[in-house]
């Protein structure tokens, strides 16, 4: 236990007061295992842990379950918070009687720092930006997909994708999820014409779509990149129509010339 660098190893008794403290859990708290031994484990908790029922609630449902995993945010000696990850499992002994408990913990930090980077900036993007997993459940959306789909975030996540897939096409589109997980790569998502997507109430919006794999600590991820290209398609036939306007005036000055001609002669 003292020789382990990356995990902090540590253990209690049935009311949570330490009785072993390990090198690498005072490298993660700032406290020394003398300043510690004998106190309850509820020192190192926040407020709001302690408003919230923790940690007796993991305590319990370890000894219960004989196992239980805790994450949040870890008060060392000097102030400071560390985001802390936790697995705790319940130890007996003879006739198994619950004698108390041993922890594993691992400072995730900077693994929460990043998550929280790369939230932000999902958020703010101007696209709509959505994470599906492997399975093809939503696991974040941003605002903009609010904006286009007509969703509330929390009425998503956790949905299949194809919730925002019209009707018609959801089973085509779960073979090309499929088919996309087997060779997953940076792409814009094509099909035979346009493409749309289906808002909360029933009615179709042009979009455009671009793919991007995302392995993570916590699997891999499809990130797709959302447009609403609404306006696009607007300017488009706005254009199309001048120009078939354009044509026709065109048409009608060969043969307004050819006449003007024709008199001349």
């Amino acid at each position: 236990a003292d020789a382990a660098k990356e995990f902090g190893l540590w253990s209690f008794d049935t009311e949570g007061r330490l009785n072993s403290w390990s090198r690498s859990q005072e490298r993660l708290t700032g406290y020394s295992a003398d300043e510690v031994l004998g106190k309850k484990i509820s020192i190192f908790l926040s407020a709001a842990d302690h408003e919230l029922g923790e940690p007796e609630r993991t305590l319990r449902r370890a000894e219960t379950l004989g196992s239980s995993t805790y994450e949040g945010w870890l008060l060392r000696k000097d102030g400071a918070q560390v985001w802390f990850y936790a697995m705790i499992n319940a130890r007996r002994g003879a006739g198994g009687k619950l004698e108390g408990f041993s922890a594993i913990t691992q400072d995730m930090t900077r693994r929460r720092l990043e998550d929280e980077r790369f939230r932000l900036s999902l958020e703010s993007s101007p696209n709509g930006m959505l994470l599906v997993d492997r399975e093809g459940k939503i696991v974040f959306v941003n605002k903009q997909v609010e904006n286009i789909f007509g969703y509330v975030r929390d009425a998503l996540v956790g949905e299949m994708v194809e919730v925002l897939v019209p009707q018609s096409l959801r089973s085509s589109h779960r073979n090309y999820r499929k088919g996309y997980q087997g060779q997953p790569s940076a792409r814009l998502m094509q099909g035979r014409g346009a493409l749309f997507g289906r808002r909360k109430d029933g009615s179709e919006v042009p979009v455009e779509i671009s793919l991007t794999p995302i392995n993570t600590h916590e699997g891999a991820f499809v990130l797709a990149a959302i447009v609403d290209i609404t306006e696009r398609k607007k300017s488009e036939e706005k254009l199309r129509q001048l120009n078939e306007a354009l044509e026709r005036r065109v048409v009608d000055l060969e043969e307004f010339s050819y006449t003007i001609s024709h008199d001349l002669r």
